[in-house]
């Protein structure tokens, strides 16, 4: 199940998932079949939304598949977390995770795709991200588990690596009011950040028509006359106090006035 800042605002939600059967994979509320296997194995559902005016965003879901989840073997991963969700280049989390006994898991080992374990050994370790990073980047940590039993179990740890400390996340929603206007028709344009940001400038800019003012969190565009339908991008960027950048673009529908 997913849940949306305003529902009443939703024109589509779509899962897809890296394995298994999504025998509903429209809404906010999917139906997943987990598929067959004789290992633990974790999956990703991603769920894709789009709201009127055009922001469209996807998040991904974890879900671990245990095939011997009724089992009591002590060595099952019943949780896997992180100090923090995201981190800046360089920096260190840790992370800690839960079985179903300890006192009969014989062995609990971690991985990572990138940066470096300061730890790797034991159910809560250090994980330090890389010194640099080009762009944000997801970090993948991988703990592999063993039982007094010789059950052995494997579970993931997703960790954002921001650039520099940045983050390119930093609008929360958008909103055209109306999307479809006649020709000089009005349309009031919003932008959100997202809560917590401190917000350096939000820019925006329109390839036609007139805007009011050219930044800010809400601006007005006033449409151009158009002989046929047509739909216009208004663009608008937001910048932050750490030089992280975000834009988004929001579209209006521009109709001919009706013959008189």
């Amino acid at each position: 199940t997913a849940a949306v800042k305003d529902a009443t605002k939703l024109t589509f939600a779509t899962w897809t998932a890296d394995g298994g059967v999504l025998s509903v994979d429209k809404g906010l509320v999917a139906k997943w079949i987990a598929p067959s296997g004789t290992t633990a194995q974790a999956y990703t559902l991603k769920v894709t939304a789009q709201q009127t005016g055009g922001l469209t965003e996807t998040a991904p879901v974890r879900i671990l598949v245990d095939p011997t989840a009724s089992s009591q073997s002590g060595a099952r991963i019943t949780s896997i977390t992180s100090s923090a969700p995201q981190i800046s280049a360089g920096g260190v989390i840790t992370a800690t995770a839960t079985v179903a006994d300890v006192t009969t898991t014989v062995l609990s080992q971690w991985t990572a795709d990138i940066g470096s374990l300061i730890s790797d050994r034991g159910l809560s370790v250090q994980w330090r991200a890389p010194a640099t990073v080009t762009s944000d980047t997801i970090a993948t940590l991988t703990l592999s588990t063993r039982g007094a039993d010789g059950g052995s179990y494997s579970a993931q740890l997703k960790i954002l690596v921001t650039l520099n400390g940045t983050s390119s996340h930093l609008i929360s929603a958008v909103d055209v009011s109306p999307a479809v206007v006649t020709s000089g028709g009005i349309s009031k344009l919003t932008v959100t950040p997202v809560t917590g940001v401190s917000i350096a400038s939000i820019q925006w800019s329109a390839p036609d028509g007139t805007l009011s003012s050219l930044e800010g969190l809400s601006v007005q565009w006033v449409s151009p006359t158009v002989t046929q339908s047509a739909t216009y991008n208004i663009n608008v960027t937001v910048k932050d106090t750490n030089g992280g950048v975000e834009a988004q673009t929001l579209h209006v529908v521009v109709q001919p006035k009706p013959a008189a």
